[in-house]
């Protein structure tokens, strides 16, 4: 009778165990369909992801160029303002120095005079005017030039000039990059596109996550597969 007892026992435990596991089947069978779809939406979502990225990181590179630009915009019109400046003092130093080689010029003339008139002789004729009567030498005021006193006047009013030139070659070249690199910008500071390029690397930040984990989503559906088909 203990005997019959205990296996009546046995019989019920197993047939609750047995129930329970069909619960757990039927449980497990039932919810099989809800996970399976959130795996496909998110392998669906990284598959999109991976398809957008290559636009967004293209949006970037656009970004980062023109961020470039923007900065090189800085710099170039400081620059510009700057060859503006020399352009100026060197066109000062140009009229000053041209001014100092007409000085030196009519000085030098004044000393050939001078020279000139120490040669003559009253009642000689002047080899220039013919007169026979000459100014006395002392009339001639102010230093004697030479003629390498001119020449250098003459040449360091050159030397200021070519150096007028070449700053003003060098601030139309400036001022053309300028043009250049505002028409490029379009009105978008340095600030707006650090903006737009902060925002943009959180998008792909994102992306890029949600790219990978599409072999997740894969591995996910292909256990849930086997899940059901040992459940079936």
């Amino acid at each position: 009778i203990a005997q019959d007892d205990q296996a009546t026992a046995e019989a019920a435990a197993a047939r609750a165990r047995a129930e329970a596991e069909r619960a757990e089947t039927t449980r497990c069978l039932q919810t099989l369909p809800a996970q399976r779809a959130a795996c496909t939406a998110g392998l669906a979502d990284a598959r999109d992801a991976a398809v957008r990225l290559p636009a967004a990181a293209a949006r970037r590179d656009v970004l980062r160029v023109a961020a470039a630009d923007a900065a090189a915009l800085d710099l170039g019109l400081a620059a510009a303002a700057q060859l503006r400046e020399e352009v100026l003092l060197a066109r000062e130093k140009s009229v000053s120095l041209r001014d100092k080689a007409a000085d030196v010029r009519e000085a030098r003339l004044e000393a050939i005079r001078f020279e000139l008139a120490s040669m003559l002789v009253d009642g000689d004729p002047c080899p220039v005017c013919g007169s026979l009567f000459h100014p006395d030498p002392s009339e001639a005021r102010g230093e004697r030039v030479t003629r390498d006193d001119e020449d250098d006047a003459r040449a360091a009013a050159d030397t200021a000039q070519r150096e007028v030139e070449e700053l003003s070659r060098r601030l139309a070249a400036a001022e053309a990059e300028t043009e250049a690199l505002t028409a490029r910008l379009a009105g978008r500071t340095a600030d707006d596109l650090a903006v737009e390029l902060a925002e943009l690397a959180g998008e792909l930040a994102g992306l890029e996550q949600l790219a990978a984990s599409a072999g997740e989503h894969e591995q996910a559906l292909l256990a849930l597969d086997a899940e059901q088909l040992g459940l079936e």
